[in-house]
């Protein structure tokens, strides 16, 4: 029943190009302060909540040392919509600081190096990785464990085993496709494999998926 993770990759892949949120400003730049400042504001939050503030906020912040030349109000004040935005401020702040006097003010490309500033864990550092710097690896964060869980019929890996978890899928993304997967990832998480309710019965992946059989060819 279990298909082969590159060829589950691939499918999704595919059905990313048809129906996924390939508008969405930080999907269009390989610009890793921009890319870290979007998984930011992501975390907890709405793609259309972050969509009315993330623009605006690169224009203000086009660079981490810009944040720092301001106060916190200012940086509080933009993502203020966002909510949180007390410890969102502080963190932004901190991660920037860090970002400058550690690195030069650019983001680096090395996952030891990424792991070393505040507000950036695994699934943030593979991501970046991912996303800005083209690297064929993949985070794992709730959405992607759902899903691949629930094809491949496993219990969610321990939070210690999350990174050499992810290192391990990473070997199966196609060749130069890691950002197109994470995307595809996150969207079929909120459209098709959601927490509550999946729409299983319109699920490009029910022909693989131990959780489909389970639940319904066993009934």
């Amino acid at each position: 029943m279990v298909c082969d993770l590159g060829y589950v990759f691939d499918l999704l892949i595919r059905w990313y190009e048809r129906f996924g949120r390939r508008n969405l400003p930080w999907r269009t730049t390989r610009n890793p302060w921009h890319t870290l400042v979007a998984l930011v504001m992501l975390r907890r939050t709405t793609s259309r909540q972050v969509a009315k503030v993330y623009e605006k906020f690169i224009e203000k912040y086009p660079t981490p040392e810009s944040v720092l030349s301001s106060s916190e109000d200012e940086v509080r004040e933009v993502i203020r919509p966002l909510g949180m935005e007390n410890r969102r401020s502080r963190l932004i702040i901190e991660m920037c600081r860090v970002i400058v006097e550690k690195f030069g003010g650019k983001i680096p490309c090395s996952l030891e190096d990424l792991l070393q500033i505040p507000c950036i864990g695994p699934y943030t550092a593979l991501e970046i990785l991912c996303s800005a710097c083209g690297v064929d690896v993949m985070g794992m964060d709730t959405n992607v464990m759902r899903i691949l869980c629930r094809i491949t019929g496993s219990e969610p890996p321990k939070q210690s085993e999350i990174l050499r978890k992810s290192l391990e899928i990473s070997r199966y993304i196609p060749k130069g496709r890691c950002r197109d997967l994470i995307y595809a990832l996150t969207d079929f998480g909120a459209l098709i494999c959601r927490a509550r309710n999946p729409r299983c019965n319109e699920c490009i992946l029910r022909h693989c998926c131990e959780y489909y059989a389970r639940k319904f060819q066993s009934s």
